[in-house]
């Protein structure tokens, strides 16, 4: 499916030495939905996580080479977790008549919003004016999402557990740090590289807590830190025209044990391609294209041998997934 992104960035210089900035842009976010049907419908239908990031920033030039700039961050997200819950096979685990595995599902569906914070720090040196490096980290933030949760006709035996009312989840989203550089080979050309590497080990479980009597929903996730390198060149032909090209090579926090359908993520290759026209001094018009190529990769939910366990009543699901994106830009940058 299609989603659209956008950001927008500002930048004031106040002096020679003191810039400020403000940033609104999307840092994290995901969208899988699945029909009703789903063989995996136990373990999630839709999952949806939309983020937005409002960051004031200030940087000051301390010298020629060296500049460095804080980010306070306020960030807010809305969520939307669903799922089928087996009633028949509660019931049948239970001894109630007339339930078998698969014959009362019903849709379990939280939806809730919260706010967090954070802050970002970095640097940059610039050793020669040809040459600059830089390095930067942004903090981790934990979202409390705190909202509803229904589950819409509820059979009898189970209507005094299973009951509409609150909800929360704790969502750990990873620290972040990051080196690259930018070398202008010559007037025209020149060479950039980044490594960025993110804490996904923070993100351990989703748990789903309720304001009624039910157990906590639990899925182990134990994610991975992750690792992301790459490469990229700027050919200027003109005043007015610029070409980029890039490669990078995404490295998943997930991996085959805990893969789930709410997030089947692999390994990724980037390739992308863009272009700047400068219509102005004022005014230049960026268009870019990336398409990203997943592995294919196995999932392997085990079923769980007692009561305890989160998959007893969700069952063991093995399949496989194909990975793969295609991203659309198209930017507009604006001097006064």
């Amino acid at each position: 499916c299609a989603l659209p992104i956008s950001g927008i960035y500002a930048h004031w210089a106040l002096n020679g030495k003191v810039h400020l900035g403000l940033s609104v842009n999307v840092p994290f976010g995901l969208v899988t939905n699945y029909p009703d049907t789903f063989i995996g419908r136990y373990h999630g239908l839709r999952t949806d996580l939309k983020t937005l990031d409002v960051a004031p920033s200030v940087a000051v030039r301390a010298s020629d080479a060296w500049t460095f700039g804080v980010a306070f961050v306020a960030r807010k997200a809305e969520a939307t977790l669903s799922n089928a819950v087996d009633f028949g096979a509660i019931g049948n685990a239970l001894g109630v008549p007339g339930f078998t595995p698969g014959s009362a599902d019903r849709t379990a569906t939280l939806t809730g919003d919260c706010w967090a914070y954070g802050y970002k720090a970095g640097f940059t040196f610039q050793p020669s004016p040809d040459l600059r490096f830089g390095v930067g980290y942004q903090g981790k933030t934990t979202l409390k999402v705190k909202g509803q949760i229904a589950y819409g006709d509820v059979p009898a035996p189970f209507n005094t557990t299973f009951v509409n009312g609150g909800g929360t989840a704790d969502v750990n989203l990873p620290a972040t740090a990051s080196a690259g550089f930018d070398w202008q080979v010559t007037p025209t050309f020149s060479l950039q590289g980044e490594a960025a590497w993110t804490g996904w080990s923070a993100f351990k479980e989703l748990r789903v807590k309720f304001a009624s009597s039910q157990p906590d929903s639990v899925v182990d996730e134990a994610w991975k830190d992750s690792w992301f390198v790459s490469v990229g060149t700027l050919c200027r032909i003109s005043p007015e025209w610029a070409f980029r090209f890039g490669l990078a090579y995404d490295r998943s926090p997930v991996d085959n044990a805990h893969r789930t359908p709410r997030i089947p993520d692999a390994d990724r290759k980037w390739i992308s391609a863009g272009v700047s026209w400068t219509l102005s001094k004022a005014t230049t018009v960026d268009f870019g294209a990336t398409q990203i190529f997943g592995s294919t990769v196995p999932l392997g939910q085990v079923s769980g041998v007692s009561q305890s366990d989160p998959n007893f009543f969700r069952g063991g699901l093995t399949g496989s997934y194909k990975v793969g994106a295609t991203i659309i830009a198209l930017g507009a940058r604006f001097r006064f």
